[in-house]
């Protein structure tokens, strides 16, 4: 967690430009404001982890947590942040794009996925894409 932690506020505090904790923007004297969008499968932890940055550095941090697909669609649309935090493709495809800037993704953390079946049930296929939807399908 803390690892963790030391990378997001790592990746905040170059999103404003500074390597050192500052208070408010020199001309208005307003905390400094980082806009970034996030999966809702990263809301809770990013919560927490900008709750501690924002007392930690002065900076005020606005989270915006939505499905993944939609935070693609917004970025790719234009709509500006400062930390884009998403599943790795889904970055890729926006570097890919020009909408973000070639060389600054950052690989936080690396998540699984199971599947599990009730005890005595048959195993289904799920080698492939096609299999895991007929299984789906199937389960219902």
């Amino acid at each position: 967690m803390k690892l963790l932690t030391a990378l997001v506020m790592g990746v905040c505090m170059c999103a404003v430009g500074l390597a050192s904790p500052g208070t408010a923007d020199a001309a208005s004297k307003k905390p400094v404001t980082i806009r970034v969008i996030s999966s809702m499968a990263t809301r809770q932890i990013l919560s927490e982890l900008f709750t501690q940055f924002e007392k930690q550095s002065g900076y005020k941090v606005v989270l915006e947590s939505v499905g993944g697909v939609t935070a693609a669609k917004r970025v790719e649309a234009g709509e500006d942040f400062d930390v884009i935090i998403l599943a790795s493709g889904a970055i890729n495809k926006l570097v890919d794009s020009g909408k973000i800037v070639k060389g600054s993704k950052v690989d936080l953390v690396k998540s699984g996925i199971a599947v599990a079946v009730r005890k005595g049930a048959a195993t289904p296929a799920i080698n492939n894409e096609e299999a895991v939807k007929q299984a789906v399908a199937n389960a219902g």
